[in-house]
């Protein structure tokens, strides 16, 4: 019979593994939506868009949120 339940180093390596998938995702990510979020900055005086409510976040928070976000969909067929 074979034992599926995987115990040891294998579980480590794995978790290691989709640890370092999750950092290099997140990187990749940030670095497109800082851009996005620049340009945003840049454009959005100059449309009649409304007013956000509340203090405004930097530009490198708002970057990070949005990148933290859209990784959940990244692993989901994993």
């Amino acid at each position: 019979m074979v034992d599926l339940a995987q115990t040891g180093p294998a579980v480590s390596d794995d978790r290691r593994r989709d640890v370092l998938a999750m950092r290099l995702t997140l990187y990749a990510t940030f670095w497109i939506f800082l851009l996005a979020v620049l340009l945003a900055r840049v454009v959005s005086p100059f449309t009649a868009r409304a007013q956000e409510h509340g203090p405004r976040r930097t530009v490198f928070r708002e970057a990070r949120e949005k990148a933290l976000a859209c990784i959940p969909y990244a692993f989901m067929s994993w």
